[in-house]
């Protein structure tokens, strides 16, 4: 009679958390354990990529030499002949990036160390910095100053017209150029005492030079005596948008220039100018509540309302030195919104927050240290950004594809969320974890803390790891496990999963994944938790109440 063999039983799947494209960025607003599994808990120079992976940030270069002091302002002129020029002030001095050295142009001296903004408009560059009238560079690279501008701080291009404010001495005022001559001039000599905006001023013209006799300027108050005063300006969906400290308020210009005001909002408003820049359909700015995002609301025909953008990072945003908050500085550039301020009790510029539009997801970068961003379209139509460093006396261009500081290591990591399984009250044998590696240039650390961050296992891979020996050998004894292995000699791998044994009790269970070695990289695609879970019972007694 045969003998009946039972079919034979695939062992039970254990219990397992899966993680798949965690890039929804940085929340550290709330517990480690109750943020999304595709969160992170602390990242520090990390960018997001693919469908949501981790990645080191690119690096940076600094471009050209000649440049004596910190650089102020950063900004770019674009000629109607072809001519492209990148511009900073450096010291007193105006000077551009020709070919590899930063050149003066002469004409026109800037008092030191003062912020600084640039406006194209027109075919001229005009120079803001809130302490001279505002300088004009002209297509030639003639730099003058005209006794037609404003002793302003920053203005924009609308419609025809320019609209600067920022003037000291007028903290509630916008001064509207006459479009009918050309946008340096600022001036009314309406004999009427009425002018173009109804408003006239004949014996005032900040920031002129040379006041000349029946002249003044055009301007107009917004809600002045408020004790609250511009420190922005933007453009948005064909009006103007004027930025209190505390406010917001929007302007639109007649054809013939006569403007409306209405207020949006008196809930916040920008700490700065350079903090304030269109993202998309939207206008993003920093406040003294964080990031916020103006645009229109859903089921709210044609209304202009803000949002806060920075809830997530509020902890950060509690860092913000306020005695140097008017310092901030944002750009919109290739999907993500750059935004640079001092912390704690620096006086420069020394951390970045960036968040993606394409993943919602919030990052920071420490060696951003920016005090003025800006945008270079170059001969071949290829992007450039570029930063204005505030600690030292270059500017930098952030490099796609490479991962150095200007020469040194970047110190990058990523911290996962606690995770308990969903079973905060139950204790667990964490088996091991399963990491997919979309790329590892050079070599990558993992860290596993368990309950209180108390490391378990800390551990380095190569790229391209190769293991020699017996299964039991390359798996038991591989340097994933403590052994000792050997490393191939090339430097790069593509998807690679790599399963790091864990075998510890605890509640929790973090994962930390970092490098800090110069021009080196790491993406992650996702990763696999297994487990076991402990009866309830099993509970130390030290945490039990009679």
């Amino acid at each position: 009679m045969a003998v009946k063999i039972p079919a034979r039983k695939s062992p039970a799947k254990l219990p397992e958390i899966t993680v798949k494209n965690p890039g929804k960025g940085l929340n550290n607003l709330v517990s480690d354990t109750l943020i999304q599994d595709t969160e992170a808990s602390d990242l520090n120079n990390i960018m997001f990529v693919e469908s949501g992976c981790i990645n080191k940030s690119y690096g940076i270069q600094s471009v050209g030499t000649g440049l004596s002091n910190n650089p102020k302002g950063l900004g770019v002129f674009y000629t109607t002949a072809g001519n492209k020029y990148l511009l900073t002030v450096d010291g007193t001095s105006l000077k551009y990036l020709n070919g590899s050295t930063w050149t003066t142009i002469s004409g026109v001296a800037f008092t030191s160390a003062k912020e600084v903004n640039f406006t194209q408009c027109d075919n001229n560059l005009y120079i803001w910095n809130g302490t001279e009238a505002g300088a004009q560079l002209d297509s030639s690279l003639t730099l003058t100053r005209p006794n037609t501008t404003i002793s302003g701080s920053f203005s924009i291009w609308y419609q025809g017209f320019q609209i600067a404010s920022g003037v000291s001495s007028q903290p509630n005022r916008i001064y509207i150029s006459d479009n009918t001559t050309n946008p340096g001039d600022f001036t009314n000599t309406n004999p009427t005492g009425t002018g173009l905006y109804s408003v006239y001023d004949g014996t005032t013209h900040p920031g002129s030079s040379a006041p000349y006799a029946g002249s003044g300027a055009n301007y107009i108050d917004i809600n002045k005596g408020d004790g609250d005063k511009i420190t922005g300006l933007a453009k948005f969906q064909g009006v103007v948008i004027i930025f209190k400290e505390r406010s917001v308020y929007q302007m639109s210009l007649s054809s013939s220039g006569v403007p409306t005001i209405t207020q949006i909002t008196q809930a916040t408003g920008a700490v700065s100018h350079k903090s304030i820049d269109n993202v998309e359909n939207d206008v993003f700015y920093l406040s003294r509540k964080g990031y916020y995002v103006l645009g229109n609301e859903p089921n709210y025909y044609n209304a202009v309302r803000s949002n806060e953008l920075s809830n997530r990072i509020n902890p950060i945003i509690q860092t913000i030195n306020t005695a140097q908050i008017t310092k901030a500085a944002s750009i919109f550039s290739n999907f993500k919104f750059y935004g640079s301020f001092a912390t704690g009790g620096n006086s420069y510029n020394n951390q970045t927050l960036i968040y993606d539009r394409r993943y919602l997801a919030w990052s920071k970068a420490d060696y951003y240290t920016a005090n003025s961003w800006t945008e270079y379209i170059d001969t071949n139509g290829a992007t450039h950004l570029y930063f204005a460093d505030d600690n030292s006396a270059k500017v930098y261009e952030i490099v796609e594809g490479n991962y150095s500081k200007n020469g040194t290591a970047i110190d990058s990591y990523w911290i996962s969320k606690s995770f308990d399984a969903d079973n905060f009250d139950e204790y667990k044998r964490w088996l091991d974890v399963t990491i997919l590696f979309r790329q590892i240039s050079g070599s990558v650390t993992v860290t596993f803390y368990a309950d209180n961050d108390q490391v378990v296992k800390s551990t380095s891979i190569s790229a391209d790891t190769d293991y020699t020996g017996s299964i039991g050998t390359t798996l038991m004894g591989s340097p994933i496990f403590g052994g000792t292995g050997t490393a191939s000699s090339t430097s790069t791998t593509n998807n690679v999963p790599y399963r790091f044994k864990v075998n510890t009790k605890s509640r929790t269970i973090k994962i930390k994944i970092s490098n800090s070695s110069d021009n080196q990289n790491f993406v992650v695609l996702g990763f696999v938790i297994s487990f076991v879970p402990y009866n309830r019972q099993s509970w130390p007694s030290s945490l039990k109440i009679q």
